[in-house]
């Protein structure tokens, strides 16, 4: 059996040209992402491959060496909650209760 892994990276300060190079990373793995704050990512892993040291090396090479912190979480562990838009056309959430619960 498949444990889909989840890891939350934040990063202290990027630019556009980094997010770009860790979304080409994110996308040739097959990795879900969501990016909808400056500086945090939540990431899905549905292989189940990737180790928190893989997205913390990735991430450090992306980003040019800036600070991070990378969190892992177990496929059903885990609580949220947030504010921001909800609407029909602009949704913050949806792609967290779409791939994160």
């Amino acid at each position: 059996m498949i444990m889909k892994k989840k890891f939350i990276v934040c990063i202290n300060d990027s630019n556009r040209e980094q997010d770009k190079k860790f979304i080409e990373f994110l996308r040739a793995h097959g990795l879900g992402w969501w990016h909808y704050l400056k500086n945090t990512w939540l990431i899905v892993d549905s292989s189940g491959e990737k180790s928190v040291n893989e997205i913390r090396d990735i991430a450090k090479d992306s980003f040019d060496k800036a600070y991070n912190l990378v969190f892992q979480l177990n496929e059903d562990e885990g609580t949220w909650s947030g504010f921001g838009p909800s609407s029909d056309k602009r949704n913050m959430f949806k792609w967290i209760k779409e791939n994160w619960n």
